[in-house]
């Protein structure tokens, strides 16, 4: 550890207005409780003694163990300490004690990009994934089409309470050149009964609106139901929904797992037959989808993929968004077909020629 920051011999000798300290400590080093108290009073006595009034000292840290430098500043300092991400998951801040109150990072959040709002203060960056294309992005003005039915989506996360979890939501629709559209996105940690509300208006102001498809792969809709019904007893309101297992989605050619799922909206976006409705695309639902279309595929995590290839494939850790549009893109045609209901299974697995096949149809 070095004994002085300046040269205390020197006659023109100033204190300093920016001192930055980076990795003083490591796992090999937080085992010596001498060399931690050399650490914390190297930055606390040395350096922040030698700035000039007004002067900044910025100590980039990892909490490590709780014995280490940093964790006993954090302590002592709570004020003074960011840690990310900024909110935790009930949507409350991480900074108790500063200036960055709930609502100060609520409005943060609302003043800058949604794209620095996830990488600088949520620690979630945008990561360029290995499968999707931004390129493949296309809008459409939805006056310019014929939009025959439409379909509601819902995937909730958890969390550890309602309210803190991520509900993924998607309206799509259908024309008559068979075109699949992203119509509205809804990507947010709101109590159901606005979820409902939102459903609610979206199944008026979108032609042909028939189902709202609610995963239930892990009892999601048997924890929604309660709010639902109090929901419609105190609003008059009704929404028509269906639970779905969405891990019986599997399809011709990847598995009924979320990855597999997923899988099947890559031709579509990369052929153009997924269009996105224009008007959605500054809201904080589109870019939060968004995210999770450019990275998906990143370097996050390693998940098996069972499709008849076999391959493993590396995605990013949240994809609500993404899989709700995956299962309203598997099931609207059954919502489109004319003629005789036909099972999922019969349409999947069409006897005959190609023309004949659901996923041709599509």
């Amino acid at each position: 550890m070095r004994e002085g920051l300046r040269n205390w011999f020197d006659e023109n000798m100033e204190r300093f207005e920016l001192i930055i300290c980076d990795d003083l400590f490591n796992r090999q080093t937080v085992g010596s409780e001498k060399d931690n108290e050399k650490v914390y009073n190297f930055v606390t006595s040395e350096c922040s003694g030698q700035l000039k009034p007004g002067g900044l000292l910025l100590w980039f840290f990892n909490f490590i163990t709780p014995n280490s430098p940093g964790s006993k500043y954090s302590e002592k300092n709570p004020q003074s300490c960011f840690n990310l991400p900024a909110r935790d998951e009930n949507e409350e801040t991480n900074w108790k004690g500063s200036r960055w109150t709930t609502e100060a990072l609520k409005l943060k959040e609302q003043s800058i990009p949604m794209e620095v709002w996830l990488g600088d203060w949520m620690n979630k960056p945008v990561l360029i994934g290995e499968i999707f294309k931004k390129e493949w992005i296309r809008t459409i003005n939805l006056n310019l089409v014929t939009i025959l039915v439409s379909i509601g989506t819902m995937d909730p996360s958890y969390g550890k309470s309602v309210s803190a979890c991520l509900k993924g939501g998607v309206i799509m629709g259908i024309t008559d050149k068979r075109k699949k559209i992203i119509l509205d996105l809804y990507g947010r940690k709101d109590d159901y009964s606005f979820v409902f509300d939102w459903f609610y208006e979206a199944a008026r102001s979108y032609p042909g609106f028939r189902a709202l498809l609610w995963e239930d792969d892990f009892a999601q809709w048997t924890l929604a139901a309660p709010y639902y019904n109090d929901w419609k007893h105190e609003t008059g309101k009704t929404l028509p929904i269906i639970p779905i297992l969405s891990s019986s989605l599997k399809t011709e050619h990847y598995g009924s797992d979320k990855i597999g799922r997923i899988m099947n909206l890559v031709h579509p976006h990369q052929t153009g037959e997924i269009l996105i409705n224009e008007a959605i695309t500054n809201s904080k639902d589109y870019k939060l989808w968004e995210n999770q279309y450019i990275s998906f595929g990143s370097a996050r995590k390693q998940i098996s993929l069972n499709s008849s290839t076999g391959h493993s494939l590396k995605v990013a850790e949240k994809l609500d968004i993404l899989d709700a549009e995956a299962t309203a893109y598997i099931m609207i045609p059954s919502y489109a077909e004319t003629g005789g209901f036909k099972s999922l299974k019969a349409r999947r697995y069409a006897k005959g020629n190609s023309e004949s096949g659901w996923l041709e149809n599509r």
